[in-house]
């Protein structure tokens, strides 16, 4: 009798719990709805002033920011690199410049009304029409989100002035022993220009390779030779997939389409996807300036220099061998990919490494190259990482 209950009590019971569920998708409702006015924790990376925040709040944005913008713009990076035979070097500058200013938009954003505000088609334009002014025309757009554009754009043109006053060619050292190509060398400045998220590029040095004529050598160039001459189909493939040379997307570009599948095939929030990119892009701009600064230090040859029978399945780029740019770059950009999605990190580190690999199986790098290479952009990715968590 005692787990019975008569109909009034039953009714009452009833009306009870639709009320207190009614209660609590009140409750769930408003809690959903503060959740979303949460200002992001997201940080920017250039300092901006209370008052650049308190004069976006002076005007109404329209619309939300989304990570669709994101991925369409990529695109049109991309187009725009190969169309201009951009290298590696200047495009890693642009998706830095680009992915970082998308970033600080966003930040600033969720600072001023407490979500992501506005669009971030202006900045990306913008930031865009400074690398190819003929190539994006200009476009109106709503008075917030021009408003942040010009507050972030005027932190990038400041860098941008920064750093093009501290450029400087590298010295040339002169000898048979040192790599010689033709003038002007490319990417002899590099290693001058300003880091994203390192205080010195000479904090990052690979040991000093062997001499020309040493064993070592002997046995560097011995493995070359043999790399080429059993390449299989596939790792000639390979090799031209992942040249990089003017007229493609370039290694810069390579991991950040990678990255961008990734984000996209997993839905990845526009927040998460901001942060990641912001750090890839920064990360593979230091990694080409570190790479470069070891290249014009060490001025080594490539293997075709010391043995003139050796021919390459792509053309030898323009400047030192040693240490390897694809090896820093695709190791730096693994590094980071893994840090912030785990789940795919065997996946990043096989793309890594065959990226690193197939340059000598083109012949245009000794196996040394690769490996200090690959280990200088583990070693500096970690630490960056680590600084920032």
């Amino acid at each position: 009798m005692g787990y019975l209950t008569n109909e009034k009590e039953e009714s009452m019971n009833m009306k009870s719990a639709v009320r207190t569920a009614g209660a609590l998708l009140v409750v769930a409702a408003f809690l959903a709805l503060v959740g979303s006015r949460q200002p992001s924790q997201m940080s920017p990376y250039f300092g901006y002033a209370a008052e650049d925040v308190q004069s976006l709040r002076k005007l109404e944005p329209a619309g939300r920011m989304g990570s669709a913008d994101l991925y369409q713009w990529d695109q049109k990076a991309f187009d725009l690199v190969s169309a201009r035979k951009m290298g590696d070097i200047h495009a890693a500058k642009v998706y830095a410049y680009l992915a970082t200013a998308q970033k600080d938009a966003a930040a600033l954003s969720s600072r001023a009304t407490g979500r992501f505000s506005g669009s971030l088609v202006p900045v990306t334009r913008d930031v865009l029409r400074l690398f190819f002014p003929q190539d994006i025309p200009p476009a109106a757009a709503d008075p917030y989100s021009e408003r942040l554009s010009s507050l972030v754009l005027a932190k990038v043109k400041a860098r941008i002035a920064e750093d093009d006053r501290a450029v400087k060619p590298y010295e040339e050292k002169s000898g048979k022993q040192y790599w010689k190509g033709m003038s002007p060398y490319y990417g002899r400045d590099v290693g001058s220009w300003k880091p994203w998220n390192i205080e010195s590029p000479a904090a990052f040095m690979a040991p000093a390779p062997p001499a020309d004529g040493s064993p070592q050598m002997s046995e560097q160039l011995r493995q070359v030779k043999a790399a080429l001459a059993g390449a299989a189909e596939n790792q000639r493939k390979a090799v031209v997939f992942w040249a990089g040379g003017p007229g493609t997307k370039t290694p810069p570009g390579q991991w950040l389409e990678i990255a961008d599948e990734s984000l996209r095939s997993r839905e990845v929030p526009l927040e998460k996807a901001l942060v990641v990119r912001s750090a890839l892009t920064r990360t593979v701009a230091d990694a080409v300036i570190v790479v470069f600064h070891n290249k014009y230090t060490y001025w080594k040859k490539r293997p075709f220099m010391l043995d003139a029978s050796i021919q390459t399945v792509m053309p030898t780029p323009n400047h030192p061998s040693y240490p390897a740019a694809h090896g820093m770059i695709s190791a730096a950009s693994a590094v980071v990919l893994s840090h912030y999605l785990p789940e795919e990190r065997q996946s990043f580190l096989l793309n890594a490494r065959e990226a690193t690999d197939c340059r000598t199986w083109g012949g245009i790098h000794f196996p040394q190259d690769n490996k200090q290479g690959f280990l200088l952009g583990s070693r500096m990715a970690d630490t960056t990482l680590k600084e920032t968590r």
